[in-house]
């Protein structure tokens, strides 16, 4: 796929104001369009922010003649400072090629295992993780942050690249490539929908001192 379609796509802004936004992007059913992406949709953004967290909501409806496939997923990146720590839980990772594409899910080896909590950066990571509960906390130096997911995001991509001063903690509906995966939905997390049937989702960011 192009990259200029899935990282440069050009959003409306609907309605903007001093703590929100609502952002807009319509894929139709047109010759350019579908040969980027063969099904017609409607994405919606949402941003709301508050002195006590930063809301992200997500819609996407299927505007296709048919079924078509549906995920949502958000990709923040935190500053990685001396001290930085990150927690979570989840069930099984998906081994990867060397192009980050999975081969099959298994169980997420110790030295993986954040239930406890590690410094980022213990071991290098550019992985999906399977069976999130839909918590991370994220230890940010002097700051810690707690990042929510509802419950379409139980997949959770980290990324831990050596020697940058950022690092990913990325809440998605679905494993990478899911589309093509043989596993089934359940196992995938990937959504088909309906013509005009709608997936939604909404992530929360929490701010407290550390």
């Amino acid at each position: 796929m192009p990259d200029r379609w899935h990282w440069a796509r050009r959003l409306l802004a609907v309605a903007v104001s001093r703590s929100a936004a609502r952002l807009r992007l319509e894929h139709p059913a047109q010759a350019a369009d579908l040969a980027l992406w063969p099904f017609a949709f409607t994405a919606e953004l949402a941003f709301d922010l508050s002195a006590e967290a930063l809301r992200v909501a997500m819609r996407l409806v299927n505007r296709h003649a048919g079924p078509a496939p549906a995920g949502l997923g958000l990709h923040p990146y935190f500053p990685r400072a001396p001290g930085s720590r990150l927690q979570f839980r989840a069930t099984g990772v998906w081994r990867a090629t060397p192009d980050r594409l999975p081969i099959a899910l298994g169980p997420v080896p110790p030295s993986w295992d954040h239930a406890a909590g590690l410094p980022v950066g213990t071991v290098a990571l550019d992985d999906v993780f399977a069976g999130w509960d839909g918590i991370a906390a994220i230890g940010l130096g002097a700051r810690a942050m707690t990042l929510t997911g509802s419950a379409i995001f139980r997949h959770l991509v980290v990324f831990t690249p050596p020697g940058a001063d950022f690092f990913c903690v990325e809440p998605v509906s679905h494993a990478t490539d899911a589309v093509n995966r043989p596993e089934p939905a359940s196992v995938t997390g990937l959504v088909v929908l309906a013509p005009g049937e709608a997936l939604e989702g909404e992530l929360v960011f929490r701010v407290a001192a550390g």
